[in-house]
């Protein structure tokens, strides 16, 4: 993610965390730390 970010890119990150937290809501389980990592990084991909 750092070269994609360097390289002004699309970051993976939805593929790596956003699923997780997706999943999770989808079967009740709470992932809070991958929830914060997709809302810090799709802030700094803007």
């Amino acid at each position: 993610m750092l070269a994609d970010r360097r390289a002004k890119r699309p970051m993976e990150y939805d593929a790596r965390n956003g699923v997780i937290v997706r999943l999770g809501r989808k079967h009740g389980i709470d992932a809070p730390m991958n929830a914060l990592m997709v809302a810090l990084l799709e802030a700094a991909q803007e």
